[in-house]
């Protein structure tokens, strides 16, 4: 016959197989977590690496300045562009029409002046708009 001891024990036996096959299932599925999560970051450091080296590709200034006259029609500014707001009506003289006279056009609309600025830390170039009434220099930030 089979006592009340070998019955605890047999339920003891089967009980710590349970717990141990639940430990040990548990601590793979935390194994594969953070395998994942060291592929994850090694992944992260690889494209991180990639993305420095593309940077300092395209952010290469001989690159851009290459580009730039290849494809844009713009040159620096030369100090002879700068006017002073008294100078302005001298140099705009021959670029009015013979009908038009200039009191005309003063008093019609706001002059606007064009003017290309070269934006030295970006390697860019942008157009901005000033109204002719304003003071040069203006701050172009």
């Amino acid at each position: 016959m089979i006592r009340p001891a070998t019955c605890i024990t047999a339920a003891l036996a089967f009980g710590s197989g349970l717990y141990l096959y639940q430990t040990k299932h548990q601590a793979q599925v935390l194994d594969k977590q953070i395998e994942h999560t060291v592929k994850a970051a090694a992944a992260a450091r690889t494209q991180t690496r990639d993305l420095a080296a593309t940077w300092s590709l395209l952010g290469n200034p001989a690159r851009l300045q290459q580009l730039s006259v290849q494809f844009l029609d713009i040159k620096p500014i030369a100090l002879g562009q700068f006017v002073s707001m008294a100078e302005l009506d001298t140099r705009l003289a021959g670029l009015r029409s013979t009908d038009t006279p200039a009191t005309a056009t003063a008093s019609a609309a706001p002059a606007v002046i064009r003017i290309v600025c070269r934006d030295l830390n970006l390697h860019s170039s942008y157009w901005t708009v000033l109204p002719a009434t304003s003071f040069w220099p203006l701050p172009l930030a």
